[in-house]
């Protein structure tokens, strides 16, 4: 039985997608033709990661350190930059400020227009969790005091 028109099978190995196309007769006449379809791969500039709630160690030092009530610490959310030699610089606000204020906080940049909505900022390194801490609340605090 004959079959009239051409055949294309695609095919993926070692992290590319190959097609291979055959005639009617089953005759090749296009040999493994390398298609670069690598649309699962981003390409581009890295994306900031998106606002998440605090780790586990930033979140006891506000705590443990600053003396922060855990109830509202635990509420506070976090952007962190791309971390650059193991080291990531953070933000951490408040979203229901945010909110209040209609800012939308996307990612670690969302913040450069609006610096009164971070409490605290520094930088945090996973690998040994060393950190620095910029307690910009308790200044807000004492100004609204005033």
């Amino acid at each position: 039985m004959a079959v009239s028109g051409h055949c294309i099978c695609i095919f993926y190995s070692r992290g590319m997608v190959y097609a291979h196309m055959v005639n009617a007769n089953n005759l090749p006449y296009c040999k493994g033709v390398k298609m670069n379809w690598k649309f699962w791969k981003k390409s581009g500039p890295a994306t900031l990661p998106k606002p998440k709630e605090l780790s586990s160690d930033l979140g006891k030092y506000l705590v443990v350190n600053l003396e922060y009530d855990p109830d509202w610490v635990w509420q506070l959310k976090v952007v962190m930059d791309l971390p650059k030699d193991g080291v990531s610089d953070f933000r951490i606000f408040d979203p229901a400020m945010a909110a209040m204020q209609g800012v939308a906080v996307k990612g670690y940049t969302s913040l450069d227009e609006h610096k009164n909505l971070v409490l605290f900022d520094g930088w945090y390194k996973k690998a040994s969790r060393e950190m620095q801490v910029n307690d910009y609340y308790q200044a807000m605090k004492t100004d609204q005091a005033v």
